[in-house]
């Protein structure tokens, strides 16, 4: 969560000028479970790249619409 919190966009994740809040426990889970798979790929995978990851309001999770992985 601190890690989120980091984020430039991060006021509205928190639902900025009366804005929905975005799911931080969903985004929060993702970061985990890609750490966990850098941590268990660590030999092989070199490069991720999720661009964008779409965050949709708060208990709607998220998505990765696009992502990139090199082994190397």
């Amino acid at each position: 969560m601190e890690m989120i919190q980091e984020i430039k966009g991060f006021k509205v994740l928190q639902g900025f000028r009366g804005g929905a809040k975005g799911d931080l426990e969903a985004t929060a889970k993702v970061l985990v479970r890609l750490s966990h798979m850098a941590v268990d790929l660590q030999d092989t995978l070199s490069e991720v790249d999720i661009n964008p990851l779409m965050i949709f309001s708060e208990g709607k999770g998220v998505v990765a619409v696009d992502s990139r992985m090199v082994l190397g």
